[in-house]
């Protein structure tokens, strides 16, 4: 009976162990970044939906399929919310940001996962040929916290031509889509058209935790002229199994503690 419930000590003790080295570890949330089942997952405010790629190149439009196939998610100014109802504000200090629309993911990532995606920027405003004023609106991604509280660095910017690494960001004339409403084929001054799909960045979270992934449009100083961002292929790759293990939480230590002081009383119990 003795050796019973010294197996029983034993197996409790190494229970507590495990559950040690467990505290800290996430496990990556897979993200509906396909967009094959629609925006399941996805929260929209403003203007946003699906598109099948092949379905735009049949009718002409300048955003074609992605480098990822099949469907692709966008949001558009067009019908956008006031920017004040976005939820929060967009990014940078450019404080003439009237309406817009976003999407954004709720997801868990551990340290060391990466996140990457494809993207289109589509714009019909620009430079005002006679005064040079520039309207021109502006799309972004980035990551924020469950606050929505902004976290690192900007993903995209296209107002700054931040982020792209696979692909120019000089714009091609073109600006047949039909996100755009009205607008679409239409360009306001010069500098309108398209970036093409360039591929993001990749973006490592350097702990583990809830996010929130945005992407975003805003129309600048008015809503006349529309703009949009096509976003497909969102990844999120667990990080390098090889990466050293996040170091033990006091709380964890201290579980530690009481296992190995389980350990050496068992043995002064078994040599009594």
């Amino acid at each position: 009976m003795r050796n019973i419930k010294s197996t029983k000590t034993l197996s409790v003790i190494a229970a507590i162990l495990l559950s040690v080295f467990a505290v800290g570890e996430a496990t990556a949330d897979p993200i509906n970044g396909s967009f094959e089942s629609g925006l399941t997952g996805w929260t929209g405010t403003g203007t946003t939906g699906v598109s099948y790629g092949t379905k735009v190149t049949d009718i002409g439009e300048v955003v074609t399929a992605s480098p990822d196939g099949g469907y692709y998610a966008y949001v558009t100014t067009t019908g956008g919310a006031l920017s004040s109802g976005l939820g929060s504000n967009p990014p940078g200090t450019y404080a003439s940001e009237y309406n817009g629309s976003t999407l954004r993911y709720e997801f868990s990532a551990g340290a060391g996962d990466v996140l990457q995606f494809f993207f289109n920027y589509v714009t019909t405003d620009g430079v005002e040929d006679s005064t040079g004023t520039n309207f021109a609106d502006y799309a972004w991604a980035r990551v924020l916290g469950t606050g929505l509280s902004e976290i690192g660095s900007l993903l995209v910017d296209t107002r700054t031509e931040l982020g792209g690494v696979n692909g120019s960001w000089n714009f091609t004339r073109g600006e047949a889509w039909f996100p755009l409403g009205t607008d679409s084929g239409s360009c306001f001054g010069t500098k309108c058209g398209y970036t093409g799909w360039l591929q993001s960045a990749a973006y490592t979270f350097t702990s583990a935790g809830n996010y929130i992934l945005e992407f975003g449009v805003v129309n600048w100083s008015d809503e006349d002229q529309q703009s949009g961002l096509a976003f497909d292929g969102v990844t999120l790759t667990p990080g390098d199994p090889g990466d050293p293990p996040e170091v033990p939480e006091p709380a964890s230590l201290a579980l530690l503690g009481l296992g190995l002081v389980g350990i050496g009383a068992l043995r002064r119990r078994k040599s009594a």
